[in-house]
């Protein structure tokens, strides 16, 4: 039984930590890791493309948090396309989106990057990794304006409800699960995982946040990704063998691989 952790962050790791994170993956059947270097600003994307770079099972995706969409300069923009461009290791532009919860950056000025990130997309032929909080339709249209169904996506870490998924599974894009569906008030977000078809649904830990039952309060790992993939399998009523079997090739088909 394998399972895919398709969104965590690994940079701000020290080498021994994370050569502590990989083996602990690897013992609770946890083989492949798709690092997002959007989180802690440019520098992260660096960091992130290098750990990708010298381990064999781990991948990533990079580009601006929507957190730090007014800190996107033409040089870093330009400097990030060409690593995305050229490096075989980076499989998707993200995180980007929309976060009108905390509001780090204006929102007119996340949707101008949204809309750049989508189209460097496009451009490069990778899809795309969206981050949607509290921002209401305005990503999904986006999203739709720019044709970002032609590369295709996932919504990490659904916290949405069933009209919303709908949307995104209307668009094409595979829907992904933190360790918040485990979380005793998320009753409302279970019912969107018994409407999400597995052809369409990843699993991630968004470590080091959001760890699941029973580790809630504590720093998140890509090992307990399977305590996500146990929570699905509750829910679904199948077992926790079908729902790794599922992710896990949805995972290796949208991030190729």
């Amino acid at each position: 039984m394998m399972f895919i952790d398709s969104h965590c962050h690994l940079s701000e790791l020290s080498p021994k930590e994370l050569q502590e994170t990989i083996d602990a993956a690897k013992k609770n059947g946890v083989d492949i890791l798709v690092a997002i270097g959007a989180g802690y600003g440019y520098e992260d994307n660096l960091k992130t493309l290098q750990i990708a770079n010298e381990h064999d099972n781990i991948y990533c995706a990079l580009a601006m948090h929507p957190h730090d969409a007014k800190d996107v300069t033409d040089k870093n923009f330009f400097e990030l396309s060409n690593l995305i461009q050229n490096h075989d290791k980076v499989r998707a532009v993200g995180e980007i989106g929309l976060d009108y919860h905390y509001m780090h950056s204006p929102k007119e000025t996340q949707q101008k990057i949204l809309r750049q990130f989508i189209q460097l997309a496009l451009q490069v032929q990778k899809p795309v990794v969206i981050h949607d909080r509290d921002c209401g339709d305005d990503c999904v249209s986006i999203l739709k304006h720019e044709t970002a169904d032609q590369i295709g996506g996932v919504v990490h870490c659904f916290t949405g409800n069933q009209n919303l998924a709908k949307k995104y599974l209307d668009l094409n894009f595979y829907i992904s699960f933190t360790g918040i569906i485990t979380f005793k008030k998320s009753e409302d977000l279970r019912e969107v995982v018994k409407m999400v078809p597995f052809e369409k649904m990843l699993i991630e830990t968004d470590s080091p946040f959001l760890a699941p039952v029973p580790f809630r309060g504590k720093k998140n790992q890509p090992a307990y990704v399977k305590h996500v993939a146990e929570c699905i399998a509750q829910i679904k009523g199948v077992s926790v063998e079908k729902v790794a079997e599922m992710t896990t090739a949805n995972a290796k088909s949208f991030f190729k691989i």
